[in-house]
């Protein structure tokens, strides 16, 4: 399946301590997270956005801001876009640095969700998540 992720190692998980490390690693190993896909933030684009699970990211020229999950990639494309609660992440919305942009990775369990989105949270420590997991 397109998309699928696979999780580094535990060596590759420790290589990467600051933000700066983490964002450039992202960039550069495109073979460890393979997103399905991205669109511009607009809502034209919401046709493009799957409705089915997965992990997406909210992201524009200064990184990845924001990482969620859903078992309908659209309806929280749609969601983010027209009733926002987190402060955070409507302050980044309202003043993008480039073109926003959201993309995806499809899951195929609950678990596999939960998974990916925990490590990517810890990994990249967007901006924008309240909670960022330690571990």
């Amino acid at each position: 399946m397109k998309g699928s992720a696979v999780l580094p190692s535990p060596s590759l998980n420790n290589a990467w301590r600051s933000p700066r490390d983490r964002r450039a690693a992202f960039l550069s190993h495109s073979g460890e997270i393979d997103v399905d896909g991205t669109v511009l933030f607009r809502g034209i684009q919401r046709q493009l956005v799957p409705d089915e699970e997965g992990v997406y990211l909210i992201h524009d020229l200064r990184g990845v801001l924001y990482v969620g999950q859903s078992n309908d990639l659209q309806r929280r494309f749609d969601e983010h876009r027209l009733r926002q609660s987190n402060p955070y992440l409507i302050v980044a919305l309202n003043q993008p640095f480039g073109e926003m942009r959201f993309s995806w990775i499809r899951t195929t369990t609950p678990e596999e969700t939960q998974q990916l989105e925990t490590w990517l949270i810890s990994w990249l420590q967007p901006a924008c998540n309240r909670l960022i997991p330690t571990s």
